[in-house]
C-alpha cells in the first residue's frame, strides 16, 4: 500500500511539474513582447480569404521570389518593381476578384466533405 501511495504523489508531484512548465512558457511570449515593446498580436479584421487571396497576389506579383534579399536590406529595383505590382494588384480589382476565387474554392472543399 504504501508502495502505491509512492507512485501516487511521484505522479502528483510530476503533473504539477507539467502544468508550471507550461505555465511558465505561455507567460514567456508576453513577457519578451513586454521587455522589447513589442506590439500586442490582436485579431485580425480580415477574413481567412482575404489573407489567402493577399498572399496568392503577392506570389502572382513575385514578391516572394526576393524575400532572402529582403532581409539583408538589399532591395533590388526587381523587388521594387515587384512590390509595386503587389500592390497595383491589392489596392485594384484584382484583390476582390480573388477573395472572390478563394471564397468558391472553400466553399467546394466544404461542400465535399
Amino acid at each position: 500500500m504504501n508502495s502505491n501511495r509512492t507512485a501516487q504523489a511521484k505522479s502528483l508531484s510530476a503533473t504539477l511539474a507539467l502544468t508550471a512548465s507550461l505555465l511558465l512558457a505561455a507567460a514567456l511570449p508576453q513577457a519578451h513582447a513586454e521587455e522589447f515593446d513589442l506590439p500586442k498580436p490582436t485579431a485580425s479584421q480580415l477574413s481567412r480569404a482575404e489573407v489567402i487571396a493577399d498572399l496568392h497576389l503577392w506570389q502572382r506579383a513575385g514578391v516572394d521570389r526576393y524575400v532572402e534579399a529582403q532581409q539583408y536590406g538589399m532591395e533590388t529595383r526587381e523587388y521594387q518593381a515587384a512590390f509595386a505590382e503587389y500592390q497595383r494588384l491589392r489596392n485594384g480589382p484584382a484583390f476582390a476578384q480573388e477573395v472572390a476565387r478563394v471564397k468558391g474554392e472553400q466553399a467546394t472543399q466544404h461542400a465535399g466533405r
